[in-house]
Parts: structure tokens; sequence; C-alpha cells
């Protein structure tokens, strides 16, 4: 395959990254996968920009604003993964590591602690995890349930392997 044709192929990607973020955009606050789709164009443009609307500069100022840290997954929360969701009980760490920062990726941020600690809320599970490492799951019936869609599973899925 040709260098132009890989990179037609990369920016295929590219925007369809853009258009699936954009579709499954949360208003209040942005998924990881937004942010990591926003890196990847951002760096994109800032090596290859070659128009007039905006100045290298501007993708320069960009790059590093949107933060998709890569994230660790500590043992407790891997064990309380295999607890909670009793088709994982026999399941290998590396599949409930993918499980648990997929969780991570498409649920919502339901509460902000001041010391960098978020909740982010997936289903009826609570995931708890600062910058560096989720650290904590746990069920919780009283509060609304996140639903996420098995076609937005499925897209992530397809992303995150390509990323």
């Amino acid at each position: 395959m040709c260098e132009k044709t890989k990179e037609i192929n990369t920016l295929k990607e590219l925007i369809a990254d853009l258009v699936f973020a954009y579709e499954n955009k949360d208003e209040e606050c942005s998924h990881c996968f937004e942010i990591a789709t926003l890196n990847k164009a951002t760096a994109y443009l800032k090596a290859n920009y070659e128009g007039y609307n905006y100045s290298k500069g501007f993708f320069n100022a960009l790059c590093g604003k949107y933060k998709a840290s890569e994230i660790g997954v500590s043992d407790i929360a891997v064990n309380s993964w295999k607890a909670l969701c009793r088709k994982y009980t026999t399941a290998d760490d590396e599949t409930v590591v993918y499980k648990i920062v997929r969780a991570w990726f498409l649920g919502q941020i339901i509460y902000i602690f001041k010391d960098d600690y978020v909740v982010v809320r997936y289903h009826d599970l609570n995931i708890l995890a600062n910058k560096q490492e989720i650290r904590a799951i746990w069920r919780d019936t009283s509060t609304k349930k996140v639903d996420v869609s098995e076609d937005v599973k499925s897209s992530f899925d397809e992303w995150y392997i390509k990323s």
C-alpha cells in the first residue's frame, strides 16, 4: 500500500472517530474517547496542516489541552469487578481490565472530589479513580443508572482496538 493511500485511510479513520465522538458527546462532561479523538486530530493537524484558516500555533496551543491520561487499574478494582459482574468471575485479568477501562471511558462523572478523585457512573456501578489509577468499584442501586447501549460499546471496542 502506498504512503498516500495509508494517509487517506488514516484520515478516514480520524474523521470517523470525530463523528463518533461528536454523536456520542456528553454536553456536561467529556468522555475519555472524545478527548482521545481530539488529541489525535490535533496532533495530526499540528504535524500536517498547510491551510490558510489556522496557524500552526493554533494547533500547537491545543496539543496537550485535552487530557486523557493512561490510567492504571488497581487489583482491588479488578477483584471488585469480578465479584460484582458474575460472568467475569473466571475471566483473565487482561479482559477485566479492558472492561473496567471501557466502563471508565463510557461512563459519566457524577462526583468530583477536591483532591482530584472522581466517581464515574456506569450502569449501576460507581468507579472511583484519580488521574493515575482506577481504585475501586462498587454497585449502587439507589442512584439513577447511566445506560450505555450495545452499539456504543461496540463502536468503542472498534475504536479502542484501532488506537
